[in-house]
């Protein structure tokens, strides 16, 4: 019992150090009080963070679902997340997501980008992006495995679900 009070009381101090410095950055897109508020009040509660991160760790342990995520269910869990991405994007469900459809999410001031982006993704002389093209936008088996890596805390090759809770909270933030 004790343990998990100081685990709390630790999540609890990190998730205010996160939430000062995020304000304190502007980035109010990677602000954990935006992410996991759901009560809309303002504030991202200790409470409200584990259970965003359980209920997610719950989507991602799948098979099995024995408390642990293995890379394998990591991985398949990010290409749903993708795939899922490409659907919501392609609002006429024509199989290709056209430039109008790939910059209607995007924000004014980033629009130049991304459609620089959509012009360099778009490779196979149609008027869109097909799954393929728009998996190349996705994270890459490098990127996925430095993010399974930095997950799996102990190095044992899976994820349990306290390393998968307390990750945001063991981050550290570098900033130029």
């Amino acid at each position: 019992m004790k343990t998990s009070q100081l685990l709390v009381t630790a999540l609890f101090f990190a998730a205010m150090a996160l939430t000062g410095a995020a304000h304190a950055q502007g980035k109010h897109h990677r602000d954990p009080v935006e992410k996991y508020d759901k009560d809309g009040d303002g504030q991202a509660t200790v409470d409200e963070i584990l259970s965003a991160r359980a209920a997610k760790f719950a989507e991602i342990d799948v098979s099995p679902a024995d408390g642990f995520v293995s890379f394998e269910e990591f991985n398949t869990w990010l290409g749903t997340r993708q795939t899922e991405r490409f659907t919501k994007l392609d609002a006429d469900q024509n199989q290709l997501i056209s430039q109008e459809e790939f910059l209607a999410t995007r924000k004014e001031k980033k629009v130049d980008l991304f459609t620089r982006v959509f012009t360099l993704a778009a490779t196979d002389g149609t008027a869109g992006l097909s799954a393929d093209e728009f998996g190349v936008l996705g994270p890459q088996t490098g990127q996925i495995i430095f993010r399974f890596a930095s997950l799996d805390t102990d190095s044992d090759g899976k994820v349990s679900q306290i390393e998968y809770l307390v990750a945001p909270f063991n981050r550290k933030r570098h900033r130029n």
